[in-house]
């Protein structure tokens, strides 16, 4: 007897989005039962979100470079100081392949926000030479923190040891 007439498993069904008219609108929202793996895979990026940790690690070594506690640089202010600060915090991640979005994310800022600061960046350190040397210097003391602190636990998971 032939394999394919003795096997009568119903086969995955390969229609695509919106051909189905038996879903519910709730079944829908929910992502299931909708087009094949190929379709929904579509709507992922190539690679899995970043580990925000190293950009915490970016903003303590800012913090302690710039003599600034990190809610300060989180905050919404936009003085000059904090705004070069957070915008050169910006400009490494970015550099360091993060995306404005997770940037942004991370600094409670949007997208736009995170652009304008990598072009702030860009535009003070070739007009005006101080702010190219302290950049370059805080990039430095960033990459020998950032390694020095990679591997420690983070603050939120060290726990204290009772005497």
């Amino acid at each position: 007897m032939d394999t394919a007439q003795h096997d009568k498993r119903p086969q995955p069904s390969r229609q695509r989005l919106g051909d189905r008219k038996h879903e519910t609108s709730e079944q829908s929202k929910h992502g299931e039962c909708i087009g094949t793996m190929e379709d929904k895979l579509k709507f992922w990026p190539d690679d899995p979100p970043a580990s925000s940790r190293q950009l915490r690690l970016l903003a303590m070594a800012a913090s302690d470079f710039f003599d600034r506690s990190i809610e300060e640089l989180r905050e919404r202010k936009r003085t000059p100081d904090r705004v070069w600060m957070r915008a050169v915090c910006m400009w490494i991640a970015r550099d360091a392949g993060y995306t404005f979005n997770s940037i942004g994310e991370w600094w409670n800022r949007d997208h736009g926000t995170v652009i304008n600061a990598v072009d702030l960046v860009n535009d003070l350190r070739e007009q005006k030479p101080a702010y190219d040397k302290q950049f370059r210097q805080f990039a430095l003391f960033a990459n020998k923190y950032i390694r020095r602190h990679k591997h420690a636990p983070s603050p939120s998971t060290r726990t204290c040891k009772k005497k």
